[in-house]
């Protein structure tokens, strides 16, 4: 089955059910999929394809994760790339994914310009989704339904950091990234109907594997587009998140912030980390708090 079956009946399943919220943005299950179906006819109507590459080169935000299940949707390839990248490495993905369309945002609003200049055979169609192309595509006639596609075709492009050479890109099926969330799930032991904070970026494995597992369970993703400790203390709070997937550094700078005893803390339960090890100081002060 490919994900935006998945999705179709994951909102069936639970259509009032929180499935994302980003600032003053939030969004039900029900409500989510019905923006979905029209900013998916929107791409269509402009020329996505199954099997075309839609490059991100966005921050962690609603828009965003809409546009990934837009291309689910579509059986299109959804390739994003890090926002804070420059113009020439814009531009190699751009040209090696041939790409068909490219959406960005003020951050990489000047790298992804000067890149589409670089890029040889015009026609990528780009989206600004800060200056209303995002509002166009949301009012847009909505598909029927979500695509035929066969979960063995691709459905998602991540590009290496490129630390050897040139970033290489790692096509996804739909059945692999399905199997490699529900091991996920298992292996965190995730539970159904949690919170989870979505700030490991979704240009990156975990970051992508987060919004898909929140899918999977029904559950609430929170965006926070950039790291920002104080924010993200307020949101665990405000949120009841509880599920953080981070990097250790990301741990410390909440048990060492001075403003952590103002803040409750304690929905979040359920500790997952990757990127290098935890020190013990850390755990330890982690069960502490």
């Amino acid at each position: 089955m490919n994900l935006g079956k998945v999705f179709y009946r994951q909102m069936l399943r639970e259509g009032n059910a929180e499935a994302i919220v980003d600032g003053d943005t939030r969004r039900t299950y029900a409500d989510w999929y019905a923006e979905i179906c029209a900013v998916a006819g929107g791409l269509q109507t402009r020329g996505l394809r199954p099997g075309d590459h839609f490059v991100a080169v966005l921050s962690n935000r609603y828009e965003t994760a809409t546009l990934y299940w837009a291309c689910q949707m579509l059986g299109a390839v959804f390739t994003p790339f890090n926002w804070r990248a420059n113009d020439e490495e814009v531009a190699y993905v751009l040209d090696d994914a041939n790409a068909a369309a490219v959406a960005f945002e003020e951050r990489s609003q000047l790298a992804v310009g000067a890149a589409l200049g670089q890029v040889a055979g015009a026609g990528i169609v780009t989206y600004d989704i800060d200056k209303g192309d995002f509002a166009t595509l949301l009012e847009s006639d909505p598909v029927d339904e979500p695509s035929e596609v066969d979960e063995t075709e691709i459905c998602l492009m991540l590009y290496t950091s490129g630390t050897t050479g040139r970033p290489k890109g790692v096509p996804r099926s739909h059945r692999a990234e399905r199997l490699a969330a529900t091991h996920c799930i298992a292996q965190l032991y995730y539970r159904h109907g949690e919170s989870s904070l979505g700030v490991m970026p979704m240009f990156h494995t975990m970051g992508v594997r987060s919004m898909l597992m929140c899918m999977l369970l029904n559950s609430k993703l929170v965006c926070l587009a950039v790291w920002d400790v104080e924010t993200a203390m307020r949101l665990i709070q405000d949120e009841k998140i509880e599920t953080l997937f981070l990097v250790p550094t990301m741990f410390h700078d909440m048990l060492h912030h001075p403003k952590r005893p103002s803040y409750d803390l304690s929905p979040a339960t359920n500790i997952g980390y990757a990127g290098m090890a935890m020190t013990s100081a850390q755990v330890s002060g982690g069960n502490a708090g």
